[in-house]
């Protein structure tokens, strides 16, 4: 299997897509707000990294994890809108794509508690550690003999 930094980015972008789509389908079939997808995100988030990332380290965790925070910023937003589309009779494209940027700042804010928080740390949480290896230099035990120090 081919890895790369751009393949492992794009998987943890399409992780994070797919994370914000269950999102918001749970939320437009239960027409209520789920802040606990969030933590999906992060999980899809950080094992699409994981898959195709060639290095993990710290730096591709802290990337990882913040296309998780954005892909909960986008399921909170897309999973409010589709509430609100259904309940205007509208489809969620259509509400979305005439959705003005101080709208949806406003519907961002309204909608969230102080718990939503705490999920989107979780989703952080998840992604770094599903992104993050720690990486050790092999002891001298473990060298091979007459190797340079």
């Amino acid at each position: 299997m081919m890895r790369s930094a751009l393949l492992g980015y794009i998987a943890a972008v399409l992780g994070s897509a797919a994370g914000v789509a269950l999102w918001t389908a749970l939320a437009s079939a239960t027409m209520r707000p789920v802040p606990f997808m969030a933590l999906g995100v992060g999980i899809l988030t950080g094992l699409g990294a994981r898959a195709f990332l060639r290095w993990l380290s710290t730096g591709t965790a802290i990337w990882s994890s913040c296309i998780a925070l954005f892909g909960c910023a986008a399921g909170a937003l897309y999973s409010q809108a589709a509430i609100v589309s259904a309940l205007r009779s509208t489809t969620l494209l259509s509400y979305v794509a005439h959705l003005p940027l101080f709208v949806a700042v406003y519907t961002f804010q309204s909608y969230h508690k102080t718990t939503d928080i705490l999920w989107y740390a979780l989703a952080f949480v998840a992604t770094w550690l599903l992104a993050w290896r720690r990486t050790a230099l092999p002891s001298a035990e473990k060298r091979a003999p007459g190797a340079a120090t």
